[in-house]
């Protein structure tokens, strides 16, 4: 039998070695590992960062250190715990400063035999058994978990605020600062160059465990001693059926399968390539209290809970009939994929309620306007404003908690009235927020006099373009959308001096990409003029609207010839009002509906109305007025909902006291459904929830604060501290109401 030849022996291992060196060149499978090993990084600060948010809020005597005293954020021992048990390596300093001259302890609370427990001697010093049902059971720590190669997890926190931050370093070259799937320094936080989770990134800013840090401007600000957030109590769960069944990544229906009350019927999942899955979108958010699943499975399954657009695993389980587990958070879609092997899926059920709660913030910030935001990572409220004269911007997840919250400006009056979201490039998911307002820092009136401003950033907050618009004096945008050919548009005032000195409605045409004006209208002329909303009906058509003089301001505008094509002034005898809103009617094509704000002069109060305007002839149909002598009723937002029904905003107030901020509902055909009132405040702005009900945003004269509130379908924040007025100012107001009926001097 003949043997090879010592040539056709090199050739062969020469194709070998070229083979191999082509694999390791475009495959690289030790980045691939490194991809690998972060990914489990980021799920495992995800996980524990939901064990650790069930835990402080589930237990109101949560002890964030567990046997150690004062090692918190400011305190006398302020340390970080250190996933690194002492058994296998000691850290030979005892304490690291970090990136703002703060000093801390470093602390190995574990050995290698109990790093992992979840009572209190794993490497996090929380008792997790302290709850009825821990969300975890076992710690995780990092796949390397080396202090000399630097891949561990760490953990700090501040008492004061319940606020934690965990980080970890990342090995895959792309995840890194600056390069195409940087996370690093786009997770939210402070540090540049480490992954960052928790409910506030920012409680250790410049972690120098990690060595040589780069910090940028906290995003999450970790100030938020003086914010509160209180949720309406999930006592009643219910069974959530809600959203869509199916399997992945098939993207099949199989609700019918998995969610219908049968247990004979099942479907299978297996690691298989393609590995198939199940899951429930519940397409909106929820709280969850628990999930129920029935099933055969031989190996241990996997349920997870999506955040921030990830899948974070909650525990895996041997399936054998009916299995409960509970969950306690927030989420809007959930899962259950395979073990080693095949597994049968027969019943998924979720529990659970929807979300209410009320947040103030720190004093001295106004919330003006909210827009709902579907990202990437998840579902988000944008709320702007002002604080301390400064430009504002929060980044509220759908449970209320602060994802980031941010502000900027110069050194005089900063606000933002208005904020638009952008999907740029039509894949359903948010790119940017374009905020409008005016400024005394910036512009040609500065500082004298206020200009118009423009604001794009993107989603993390990076200002990508800014812009003052404006050439005399009181410039002010009120309200700011992006048309549907890829324009933003404006609204807002202008004082004109020619041929007299009066303010003017003002309408911009702005460029997308870097905020530069493309065309201005003012309109008014000699007539005291204001704009205060607008609607882009298509690409031909813009509705302005607001008040001239003492009455309502209705314009058909013609965007393709930059003129106006019609004007409607309206009228009410004996009083002035004023378009303060307007919105397109869902109803009926080819018209808006308009809030009104009246004073009405003979009764010396404020009432309002809606009204159905025809967009081509102006000609208007009453749907509701709504007057509540002797109180005020001062309108400033509202919206439809699908069914035609329609809820306003704004507040009411008696004579001088503080106003309430007030709600209202009414039916499609103008009918008074409801009003709710809240103790001292006013709403300026509300936006349809992600779940069930209403976001409403405003400003709290309890707190001095912006605040905002997530009411149900009814109007109401059930068990939140939001509450209602007390029964004895009710009284007193009734007191008072009398008084002035019989002349006598009302009571203060």
């Amino acid at each position: 039998m003949k043997g090879f030849t010592f040539i056709e022996l090199l050739l062969v291992l020469g194709l070998i070695t070229a083979l191999i060196t082509i694999f390791v060149y475009f495959i690289n499978p030790v980045e691939i590992l490194k991809k690998h090993r972060d990914i489990q990084r980021i799920n495992d600060l995800k996980a524990l960062e939901i064990a650790i948010s069930s835990y402080l809020s589930a237990n109101p005597n949560a002890d964030p250190d567990g046997i150690f005293e004062g090692t918190g954020k400011a305190e006398i021992n302020q340390s970080i715990y250190v996933s690194i048990p002492y058994d296998k390596e000691v850290i030979t300093n005892a304490t690291i400063t970090d990136g703002m001259g703060n000093v801390w302890n470093i602390i190995q609370n574990s050995s290698s035999s109990n790093m992992r427990d979840i009572d209190g001697n794993g490497w996090v010093p929380i008792n997790f058994t302290e709850m009825k049902y821990p969300v975890i059971s076992y710690l995780p720590v990092d796949p390397i978990n080396s202090y000399s190669l630097g891949y561990f997890y760490t953990y700090v926190f501040e008492r004061k605020t319940k606020a934690f931050e965990l980080n970890a370093k990342l090995e895959y070259k792309l995840f890194n600062k600056g390069e195409t799937q940087d996370i690093v320094s786009r997770d939210g936080g402070s540090d540049n160059e480490i992954y960052e989770a928790g409910s506030n990134k920012c409680v250790i800013i410049g972690n120098r465990l990690y060595g040589n840090i780069t910090t940028t401007t906290c995003k999450e600000i970790s100030s938020y001693g003086e914010s509160r957030i209180d949720y309406g109590r999930c006592t009643n769960p219910q069974e959530l059926n809600y959203g869509i069944w199916f399997a992945s990544p098939t993207k099949e229906n199989i609700a019918n399968i998995v969610h219908d009350k049968n247990t004979s019927t099942y479907y299978a999942i297996s690691p298989d390539p393609p590995p198939t899955s199940v899951l429930h979108d519940l397409q909106s958010i929820f709280y969850i209290n628990k999930v129920r699943i029935y099933g055969s499975s031989p190996f241990a399954v996997g349920i997870h809970i999506y955040k921030d657009g990830n899948p974070i695993l909650a525990t895996t389980t041997f399936l054998l009939g009916w299995h409960e587990f509970q969950i306690n958070t927030t989420t809007y879609k959930w899962e259950i994929t395979p073990g080693e092997g095949t597994s049968t899926i027969a019943e998924m059920e979720a529990y659970g309620c929807p979300i209410y709660w009320s947040r103030y913030f720190d004093e001295s910030s106004i919330a003006l306007d909210i827009k709902r935001s579907k990202e990437k990572d998840g579902y988000y409220y944008i709320v702007v404003g002002t604080k301390n004269n400064d430009f504002w911007l929060a980044k509220l997840t759908p449970d209320g908690n602060i994802k980031f919250a941010t502000s900027f400006g110069g050194s005089y009056i900063d606000v933002i009235n208005s904020i638009e979201v952008d999907d740029e490039d039509n894949d359903g998911y948010i790119d940017y927020y374009v905020l409008g307002g005016y400024t005394n820092s910036y512009g040609i009136n500065s500082p004298t006099s206020t200009n118009g401003y423009l604001i794009k950033m993107t989603t993390s907050s990076n200002i990508l373009a800014s812009q003052a618009y404006g050439s005399t004096f009181n410039d002010d945008i009120k309200e700011v959308k992006k048309s549907l050919d890829g324009y933003y548009f404006s609204i807002g005032n202008t004082l004109v001096i020619t041929p007299s000195t009066t303010t003017n409605l003002w309408f911009l045409k702005i460029a997308t990409s870097n905020l530069s004006l493309l065309s201005e209208v003012k309109l008014g002329e000699s007539n005291e003029t204001i704009g205060n909303s607008l609607v882009l009906f298509d690409t031909s058509t813009a509705i302005l609207s607001g008040r001239q003089f003492t009455n309502s301001y209705f314009v058909n505008f013609d965007l393709i010839n930059n003129t106006a094509t019609s004007t409607q002034i309206y009228a009410t005898p004996t009083s002035s009002e004023e378009i303060v809103r307007i919105i397109k009617d869902k109803l009926v094509s080819n018209a808006i509906l308009a809030l009104v704000k009246i004073w009405d002069a003979s009764n010396q109060i404020y009432y309002f109305q809606i009204r159905r305007i025809y967009i081509y002839d102006g000609s208007s149909q009453l749907i509701t007025t709504y007057s509540n002598y002797p109180l005020n009723e001062i309108p400033t937002n509202f919206l439809q909902n699908d069914d035609g029904s329609i809820i306003v905003v704004g507040y009411s107030r008696y004579d001088n006291l503080y106003p309430n901020l007030t709600i209202y509902k009414f039916d499609p055909y103008g009918r008074f459904v409801y009003r709710k009132e809240y103790d001292r405040g006013i709403a300026y702005s509300i936006e349809k929830a992600f779940d069930l009900g209403y976001v409403v945003v405003g400003y709290s004269y309890k707190i001095n604060s912006a605040w905002v509130i997530h009411l149900d379908e009814n109007g109401d924040c059930p068990n939140c501290f939001a509450e209602k007025r007390s029964i004895f100012e009710i009284f007193a107001n009734i007191f008072k109401f009398i008084s002035q009926l019989l002349k006598f001097p009302p009571l203060y």
